[in-house]
């Protein structure tokens, strides 16, 4: 049984786009299908109510069937954020906010990871991700 973990990215307009494009790019050569179980929905801040959560709700249908989701979303708050959260509390599968490529390639990279061992990895990963480069202003 397959065991890697679906991933799920909700979030604004483009931003999951670009960051997907950007996976395909990096994994064009990889055959060993590091990119299937990775989806993207894109919500407009714009867009509220019932037929939202009813869109949702059929669009998480089209996922592989399995217990082993985690979501990730761009901002904290924000609808995508608001919309993914309400639904994954329904389902039981955790959020993880402030997406953005580190943090996307180690949720791919290590999916095959126990789910709570995935989260602190994605976690920890995308914090190791942060570093000064250059600081002009730094003070002695």
């Amino acid at each position: 049984m397959d065991q890697t973990c679906t991933l799920l990215m909700v979030t604004h307009p483009g931003i999951g786009s670009a960051l997907l494009h950007q996976m395909q790019r990096i994994f064009a050569a990889d055959t060993t299908g590091q990119l299937t179980k990775l989806y993207l929905m894109e919500i407009d801040d714009d867009a509220f109510g019932a037929k939202l959560d009813e869109d949702f709700n059929h669009w998480i249908t089209t996922l592989d069937e399995t217990n082993k989701v985690l979501v990730l979303t761009d901002l904290e708050g924000a609808t995508p954020a608001s919309l993914a959260l309400r639904h994954a509390r329904r389902h039981g599968w955790p959020v993880l906010t402030g997406l953005n490529l580190p943090m996307l390639l180690k949720a791919v990279t290590h999916r095959h990871l126990e789910l709570s061992k995935l989260i602190i990895k994605v976690i920890e990963g995308t914090q190791d991700a942060i570093h000064i480069l250059y600081e002009p202003y730094q003070t002695d």
